[in-house]
């Protein structure tokens, strides 16, 4: 029962967040400057969420490993650090979706990383 409710919890964090990326959940080769600029505006959104988003201190880990939305985490970095702000968003989405964004671990990691390359 308790599981089932924060499932659900986690849920309409997921839709709140994946609403605001959607827009951009697309894998462009190229995207044009605009639509960088529409990104990153979208993502500092995206920013604002989370910081939001109220941490929950259960231990849940979504897949195998309790690690396993680093590597996700990972490739976000990695688009954030080319200032490819489209195909950041776009695995935003599968991070979002496949991990709860109210785990501290994941929580605080998103927060720092999205504030160092979009606000600093």
């Amino acid at each position: 029962m308790v599981m089932r409710f924060y499932q659900r919890k986690w849920r309409k964090q997921e839709a709140v967040l994946t609403e605001l990326l959607r827009p951009f959940d697309s894998w462009i080769e190229t995207a044009s400057p605009q639509e960088n600029v529409q990104a990153k505006a979208c993502l500092l959104r995206v920013l604002d969420q989370v910081r939001n988003i109220r941490p929950d201190r259960r231990s849940y880990a979504a897949g195998n490993s309790h690690f396993d939305y680093l590597f996700q985490l990972s490739i976000v970095a990695q688009e954030l650090r080319r200032k490819e702000y489209v195909h950041a968003c776009h695995e935003m989405v599968d991070l979002i979706h496949f991990n709860p964004v109210s785990q501290p671990r994941i929580r605080t990691n998103l927060i720092c990383l999205l504030s160092d390359y979009l606000e600093g």
